[in-house]
């Protein structure tokens, strides 16, 4: 997901995904049980994806991923979820294999990319009012409506859209985003969040 304007004066709001998540899912604010050294996640909002119509009218956010906290190269790959090596490696042959790893290893940050699962627990940004992100192609739901400009867009639940939760549709009463441009070429979705 491409951000292409903060407003002025707002700030991005921190939040914790509170279930797996693609960035530029839109979401609502919720409480989550996370806790890490001391308290230190506590102060922070989970993130949902709406669960119903009544959530899907409050889902204001538009859910991003961090900013890399560290430059990644090949020699310092970023993991999603720790390896478990209980110290095989330093107790020679008397401990089970620690390899192959169940975990997924970057040398990019996903924030860079397109079409990355955000993992439950982990640190997101929210966008909200005003801001204008491009949504790439499959990340929301298209119809003929959402190439005009100004089309009003709504957001879905999984009560009622199964897998398309928190993607937006075109709906002639949504009142949480408008079209600000369509990409012909790749599909992306600009739009403006008004709610």
């Amino acid at each position: 997901m491409e951000k292409n304007v903060i407003p002025a004066g707002s700030q991005p709001l921190g939040a914790l995904a509170t279930e797996d998540m693609y960035e530029g899912t839109f979401v609502l604010m919720t409480s989550h049980t996370w806790d890490e050294n001391f308290g230190s996640l506590t102060d922070l909002p989970g993130a949902k994806i709406p669960d119903n119509s009544t959530e899907a009218g409050v889902a204001r956010y538009v859910v991003s991923w961090t900013v890399p906290e560290r430059k990644i190269t090949g020699a310092n790959p970023l993991y999603f979820d720790v390896p478990q090596v209980d110290y095989a490696f330093r107790r020679g042959f008397g401990n089970d294999a620690n390899l192959p790893m169940d975990v997924t290893v970057h040398l990019t940050h996903p924030s860079h990319k397109e079409d990355i699962v955000i993992p439950s627990g982990r640190k997101v940004l929210l966008l909200g009012h005003g801001a204008i992100v491009t949504i790439p192609s499959g990340r929301y739901v298209y119809s003929a409506e959402v190439e005009t400009p100004g089309a009003r867009l709504e957001v879905l639940n999984s009560g009622d859209d199964g897998d398309d939760a928190g993607k937006l549709a075109y709906s002639a009463s949504g009142t949480i985003a408008e079209v600000w441009e369509f990409n012909y070429e790749t599909a992306a979705l600009t739009v403006r969040i008004v709610g």
